[in-house]
């Protein structure tokens, strides 16, 4: 029997050789794109979730507690008023909440800082927190104080619908000064969209500041807020503050961390 001789044959080897690369760039391919799907959930997660995501919750805790107080506070008063001193302390003593976190992370803050390029979301953050603490010890200490003064006897200066209206006007102007700061919780749900819509690598987060958002969100606390700060800047060096819109209770601001 004659045995076939066996004929080499190109475009086998060709065919084969192009399957073998096809597999080979869908391989690098796919491996290229989970690490670059990592590292941009690497930089969601540092960024928005342990920077931005975490100031806005601190900020929002510490309003709502605020906006709960000042409620309980106002009803408090109408107990005293229309009851008297021990029905408004009894309230008070039930109601009121403590605030939990008034001395933030300095992590997410300056996680923060460094992703805007500005101070200003740090120093916005600061006053927040002051003005709830220094309400808080309002609502907490001197109306307490007033309605614990009544219940005890102890005779007052005033009558106590004179006491009523100077307290309520307390509350007022109290939340007046807190009233700004639910403009810097939209400001951070700005920049957060930025984050949420488009994707940044380690190199590339270096462009988050520069986006439009990030600008106007700046531009706009700078505007709200930043009277008061350059009277807090004069009150640190021995000058007269400037006369401000916003009164936050406490006037004292940590300076921005640095990096090390």
């Amino acid at each position: 029997m004659k045995q076939e001789a066996f004929s080499f044959n190109p475009e086998w080897i060709i065919n084969a050789a192009s399957a073998i690369a096809a597999a080979l760039g869908a391989y690098y391919l796919g491996i290229k794109t989970y690490f670059r799907q990592k590292e941009y959930e690497l930089v969601q997660k540092r960024y928005l979730n342990e920077g931005i995501d975490r100031v806005a919750d601190e900020a929002e805790e510490a309003l709502s507690i605020f906006q709960h107080n000042w409620s309980q506070s106002l009803f408090a008063l109408k107990l005293f008023r229309d009851i008297g001193p021990m029905a408004a302390y009894e309230h008070c003593e039930k109601a009121l909440l403590p605030l939990k976190n008034a001395s933030p992370g300095v992590g997410p803050v300056y996680r923060l800082k460094a992703l805007v390029g500005d101070d200003i979301f740090w120093e916005v953050h600061q006053m927040l927190l002051g003005a709830v603490a220094g309400a808080n010890f309002f609502f907490m200490r001197d109306l307490g104080a007033a309605f614990k003064a009544g219940v005890e006897g102890q005779s007052l200066k005033v009558t106590r619908e004179e006491a009523f209206e100077e307290l309520h006007q307390e509350c007022m102007r109290l939340r007046q000064s807190v009233q700004p700061f639910y403009g810097f919780i939209g400001a951070l749900q700005n920049i957060s969209k930025v984050m949420e819509v488009k994707k940044f690598s380690f190199r590339t987060i270096q462009d988050f500041k520069s986006a439009e958002a990030v600008k106007q969100s700046i531009a706009y606390l700078r505007r709200e807020f930043g009277e008061h700060l350059a009277s807090l800047d004069a009150y640190e060096i021995g000058a007269e503050p400037a006369k401000s819109s916003v009164t936050p209770a406490s006037t004292g601001r940590p300076a921005p961390p640095s990096a090390r």
